[in-house]
């Protein structure tokens, strides 16, 4: 079972059609095909708009941001791929930017917005097999838990880690706070 403890790993090649499309500001969300046909099916729109509603709050801006979301067997492969851990995850992250974050709190510099994070470029990964156990074990809804999956890749893009207690605590309360900030609630811990 997974407790929302994923990280950024390596830098890798962009998967074909999601490279940076020459400058231009997007979110796209895809939804790979092997998704089991059982529970509710993910509501794209609902999750891009909530999506760009935490990124607002966060108050950083987009270069080119890619969630794709997949099922146990491809988040699997995935797991085992890039981090060398066998087994699913809830979700995997990618920064694609040629640039690493600035540690939080840092200063202003081109290509960064006014909270010290420069543009967000990468591919998330989040499982929906994994948001389906995990929403029905915290009794919600499994939109809200695809919601904190793509928006702890988001934090981790900005720079947040959760590998440690304390940073793991700010991640989460992090989390909370956008999440109640748009209207939807804390969800990891309610």
């Amino acid at each position: 079972m997974s407790n929302i403890a994923s990280k950024t790993t390596p830098r890798r090649t962009p998967a074909p059609g999601s490279a940076p499309d020459g400058g231009h500001r997007r979110l796209h969300i895809a939804q790979a095909v092997g998704l089991k046909p059982y529970g509710p099916r993910p509501d794209v729109r609902r999750l891009k708009s909530h999506l760009l509603a935490a990124i607002t709050q966060l108050g950083v801006s987009l270069e080119d941001l890619t969630i794709i979301i997949v099922n146990d067997e491809k988040m699997s492969d995935l797991h085992l791929r890039y981090t060398g851990v066998e087994g699913t995850t809830d979700a995997l992250t990618f920064d694609l930017s040629d640039e690493p974050p600035l540690p939080l709190g840092e200063g202003r510099g081109e290509g960064t917005t006014a909270r010290g994070a420069r543009l967000l470029e990468g591919e998330i990964y989040i499982c929906h097999d994994e948001a389906l156990r995990q929403a029905a074990a915290r009794g919600h809804d499994v939109q809200h838990e695809l919601l904190l999956y793509a928006l702890h890749g988001v934090l981790h893009l900005m720079g947040y880690d959760d590998h440690e207690p304390a940073d793991h605590k700010a991640m989460h309360a992090e989390e909370d706070r956008v999440l109640q900030a748009i209207g939807v609630g804390r969800v990891f811990r309610k």
